[in-house]
């Protein structure tokens, strides 16, 4: 523990000797906001500081504090993300279903913000672990489209089911159609 403190009142003494401690305490209040521990404050507004400040002086950089949960670091947006991705899955713990309807619920969930998505709804853990990769990655959600594509019976079979449904007269494939411009948006 003392090892810790020592750490932290150096940190403290070369902040305040920049004049930059000020806007360190600012970016800790700012994190504690979103329910972050101490240790996660400190080491998130640290990242910002040295971000913004990079040669330690407030003039180095010319970029202004981030306003109140605006701009703040992506170890914040991680931080967020991964506590999101861990409460989902708690959640849900205990369900099990089909690949095909883990993988449509999460091509239906890919842009909704994490606090839009109704946990009643989430079909498995899986399903949110999915969510929570592409929604890191842009490769990833690529790659999750492609294997997709592959759980997906083949447009003829599509078709042939959809003859045999009546829909106001109209055939429709919005969740293959919108894949397939999905697919190329991201190839481009």
């Amino acid at each position: 523990m003392p090892a810790r403190s020592s750490y932290r009142s150096r940190v403290k003494e070369r902040y305040k000797r920049l004049n930059i401690w000020e806007d360190f305490v600012n970016l800790r209040y700012r994190y504690a906001e979103f329910g972050l521990t101490p240790a996660q404050t400190f080491a998130a507004a640290m990242e910002e500081i040295e971000r913004l400040y990079p040669d330690g002086k407030p003039e180095s950089s010319g970029k202004p504090i981030p306003q109140k949960n605006k701009g703040l670091t992506p170890i914040m947006d991680e931080i967020k993300h991964d506590d999101h991705v861990r409460r989902l899955i708690k959640l849900c713990s205990g369900r099990d279903a089909a690949p095909l309807k883990v993988f449509t619920w999460v091509y239906n969930h890919a842009g909704i913000p994490w606090e839009d998505i109704c946990p009643d709804d989430i079909p498995s853990p899986g399903a949110v672990y999915h969510l929570g990769k592409i929604k890191k990655d842009d490769k990833a959600y690529q790659k999750f489209l492609s294997e997709f594509a592959k759980l997906l019976p083949p447009r003829s079979q599509l078709e042939e089911a959809e003859n045999r449904r009546t829909d106001d007269g109209r055939k429709v494939f919005t969740l293959l159609d919108q894949m397939e411009r999905d697919l190329s948006h991201t190839k481009e």
